[in-house]
């Protein structure tokens, strides 16, 4: 099993694949948490009203999440291009003859994506780390501890995106088709799926579904640790804090996350069941 880990880690870094999606990804997280440390420098992150005064948010958290999220996108689209291209190009057929089963080399393939996923959260969280610094110093960054909190639920999210996405891949075969259903259900599908639950009266639905169980998670663990930050007496309204994160009604951020969880696993499972037995002569 080692070896074949070691394998797959050998292919994924003689391809140029993983840091052509890594790289927009960090530079969204630079950008993100760079705009919003100049905004903290500037006077303009005293945005939230509490009990009648203005407070100070950590709005560097909220960069972070956000920072996070898109990461996501791409590490799930790079899941899916890795082992559908495989399908795509033939090589499978090779891999599965150096390795001692097919279930042992796909089991090799979601523990070395598994690791891709954590280079892509770790990388983000430095890259987000350096543009909070480079826009307003050691200033912009919230307490070490909800910081780190935050990021470690973001790295896990997209290390559960990359299993997502390889599943998918497994699943499908079909390269082109694999990004284009990540795609298309990250920026519409779910969303319109949103629209006929509320329309059927049935609203709350819609925060279970893959992409909203995962942001929503991210979004109130973070919020949490806004809250934390505060430190606001027992009697404050936090009715306008939640509609400006977007989370009013959201489930815990533990429930989000284990709904997620398990989208992952059935999606991972699937993709190694079903590819395990794809003819590929």
């Amino acid at each position: 099993m080692g070896n074949a880990v070691k394998a797959e880690f050998r292919k994924i870094f003689t391809t140029k694949m993983w840091w052509a999606l890594l790289i927009p990804a960090v530079v969204v997280a630079f950008v993100a948490n760079l705009g919003i440390a100049l905004l903290q420098r500037s006077g303009q992150a005293d945005i939230a009203q509490i009990s009648g005064q203005t407070v100070h948010v950590p709005v560097a958290l909220l960069s972070l999440g956000v920072s996070f999220g898109i990461t996501s996108i791409f590490a799930a689209i790079y899941g899916a291009m890795a082992i559908s291209g495989e399908f795509r190009h033939r090589t499978i057929g090779t891999t599965y003859l150096t390795g001692r089963s097919r279930g042992a080399v796909l089991a090799a393939k979601l523990t070395a994506y598994t690791g891709m996923g954590l280079l892509y959260g770790v990388t983000t969280l430095i890259f987000a780390t350096l543009g909070a610094l480079a826009g307003d110093g050691s200033d912009a960054l919230p307490a070490g501890g909800s910081w780190l909190l935050v990021s470690l639920v973001g790295i896990v999210i997209i290390m559960l995106w990359t299993l997502f996405g390889v599943g998918l891949g497994g699943l499908i075969s079909n390269q082109i088709a694999a990004v284009v259903i990540l795609l298309a259900w990250g920026l519409a599908g779910e969303n319109i799926l949103g629209v006929l639950l509320r329309a059927l009266n049935a609203p709350s639905l819609s925060h279970y579904l893959p992409t909203a169980s995962a942001n929503g998670s991210l979004a109130v663990f973070a919020f949490d640790r806004f809250i934390a930050e505060l430190r606001l007496p027992p009697s404050a309204n936090l009715s306008d804090l939640q509609n400006l994160f977007q989370i009013a009604g959201l489930p815990p951020w533990w429930v989000g996350g284990l709904v997620f969880i398990a989208y992952a696993a059935v999606f991972a499972l699937a993709g190694w069941a079903i590819s395990r037995r794809r003819d590929i002569s």
